[in-house]
């Protein structure tokens, strides 16, 4: 079942990367964390030491997409950086960075990120690193990156910025897992030419896949048995699905309009557009989670802005609103709890 509370805001981007680990070679980590020279004072020279660190252990392919997203993502960045207090070096602090990184975020695509998510009580901001959300995720030298050489004097718009290009590539790079399982499922190679009612196929079942995600366990082992079933019955478990393959067909088009065939790369390119665009398409499902939420609003004494959770999981039972069925637990760990 989707997750009502990340779906009432926007959806939450789960860091798992999947595939990652598989694709980093081995490399000298006390060179990868090695001092970087003083004689930088350009923010804009740091900025291209540390994708040429990163290109060094992640490949080419990582520094060819952030450097295509950089521009964009110093865009949304700067504003938010000049509103934020500064330390002693005039740059951002470990637990201000996490904050202005959650801002960009939802600027860019109404993500919420594991790891940086607002409903934290300020004790845990305080105490947060924005390279925390990629530990146990990837080689510590990755986060060591920015966490040794960057922790003393703190993050500018660019080293700000080439963190979050580094984290939707990351989210990008999960993305495949999902897509490979959809073309798996369906039985196709990803040397195949696909014609444009297949490709339709192929997204439809990897936004199952995106949707559904709690139901696999492994989304890189998952069965295409598995898979299939879970297509067969995403509209009975999502009834907002018919909308989202409009949304995908939308896509589809204005990424590769009038197209005959589609190779693995093309196929690729939608699933990137459809990540970055689906957090705002999502927002109108979440404005209507939260009317749901507002007509169930306690009408006691002190009830104001509170639903009360007997309320909330009667509607799941008895109403058809299939979507609020969080455990306490769960509601308790976003803070969304009243106690």
């Amino acid at each position: 079942m989707m997750q009502t509370m990340q779906r009432m805001y926007a959806p939450t981007v789960a860091l798992s990367f999947l595939c990652l680990a598989s694709n980093v070679g081995f490399v000298d980590a006390n060179k990868f964390l090695g001092q970087i020279p003083v004689h930088l004072e350009s923010n804009v020279e740091l900025e291209h030491v540390l994708l040429s660190e990163l290109e060094e252990t992640l490949g080419n392919e990582h520094r060819t997409f952030t450097e295509k997203r950089l521009k964009a993502i110093k865009s949304a960045a700067q504003p938010i950086f000049a509103a934020l207090p500064k330390n002693e070096y005039g740059k951002l602090g470990s637990a201000t960075a996490s904050y202005a990184l959650n801002r960009v975020f939802l600027a860019r695509h109404a993500w919420f990120v594991i790891g940086l998510e607002p409903f934290r009580a300020m004790a845990s901001w305080n105490a947060s690193d924005p390279t925390s959300i990629l530990d146990q995720r990837v080689p510590e030298f990755i986060t060591g990156l920015f966490s040794t050489r960057l922790g003393k004097s703190g993050f500018g718009v660019h080293e700000l910025s080439v963190l979050a290009a580094t984290i939707e590539h990351f989210v990008y790079k999960e993305s495949l897992v999902r897509l490979n399982a959809a073309y798996r499922s369906l039985a196709f190679s990803k040397e195949d030419a696909l014609g444009e009612e297949e490709v339709e196929t192929v997204m439809d079942t990897y936004m199952t896949l995106y949707t559904l995600g709690n139901y696999v366990t492994n989304m890189s082992t998952v069965s295409k048995e598995w898979v299939r079933g879970l297509r067969a019955n995403v509209t009975e478990v999502n009834p907002y699905f018919p909308a989202t393959q409009t949304f995908l067909r939308d896509v589809q088009q204005s990424i590769a309009p009038n197209r005959d065939y589609f190779y693995y790369s093309d196929v690729a390119s939608i699933v990137e557009e459809v990540g970055d665009r689906y957090g705002h398409y999502q927002d109108s499902e979440c404005r209507e989670l939260k009317d749901w939420l507002v007509e169930m609003e306690d009408p006691a004494a002190g009830g104001a802005g509170r639903v009360r959770v007997a309320d909330f999981y009667n509607a799941a039972m008895n109403k058809g609103r299939w979507q609020f069925s969080e455990s306490v637990e769960y509601m308790r760990q976003l803070g969304a709890l009243d106690e």
